[in-house]
């Protein structure tokens, strides 16, 4: 889904198959979905092409949430949803969260979400573990270490999670200096999409 936070969804499509191939589209998704500027590296003599939100990030969260998700909730989906207004983005997984009890409607921040005894906590191990071979996903505890560090290297606030609704929604923020990064956004086509669309494209997942 893209567009204001509240709205109705003007496009609807699934992303199914292979689980590998779902996390890929959901994340090619999301790239051309949100804005991206080019900027000279200071050490470096080339142009960086650097995105709103962290695509590390991005990747990792999707595809924890299919690796993590309940898959006992049948007709299900997980939904990715890009909001510009206020800008964020919502990933939303049927079930509740398995490293550790959460309390419903309280919003935690990532760090607090890691499992109570200290080492990772995963509610479908054979999968992940299918994933990490393919390099879809990080060993056991190290993505989650790596997207706060990436959100703090770009200066963007540490996701959150809340737990509502037998459901659970991680929220990713875009950088807190975008407007002051880089040039122009890159690609003309993007601009004008942006700037005409008004309402949210809902793309379920799983």
């Amino acid at each position: 889904m893209y567009g204001d936070s509240g709205g109705t969804a003007q496009e609807k499509g699934d992303y199914d198959g292979p689980i590998h191939h779902q996390i890929k589209d959901a994340y090619k998704f999301v790239l051309s979905n949100i804005e991206k500027r080019e900027m000279i590296r200071s050490k470096e003599a080339r142009l960086a092409e650097i995105h709103e939100y962290p695509p590390y990030c991005v990747r990792e969260l999707i595809a924890n949430a299919l690796c993590h998700r309940d898959y006992t909730h049948f007709g299900r989906n997980i939904y990715v949803s890009i909001f510009k207004n206020p800008p964020q983005i919502e990933i939303t997984n049927p079930g509740v969260w398995y490293a550790k009890p959460l309390k419903d409607n309280k919003v935690y921040s990532l760090p607090e979400t890691k499992s109570a005894f200290g080492k990772p906590h995963q509610r479908n191990p054979s999968l992940a573990k299918a994933m990490r071979n393919i390099l879809l996903s990080e060993e056991r505890g190290e993505g989650i270490g790596r997207v706060i560090e990436e959100c703090r290297d770009n200066n963007c606030s540490i996701p959150t999670v809340i737990q509502r609704d037998d459901a659970v929604t991680v929220t990713i923020y875009p950088r807190k200096d975008w407007g002051q990064v880089g040039g122009p956004a890159v690609g003309e086509i993007k601009d004008i999409v942006t700037v005409r669309r008004k309402t949210p494209r809902r793309r379920p997942v799983g």
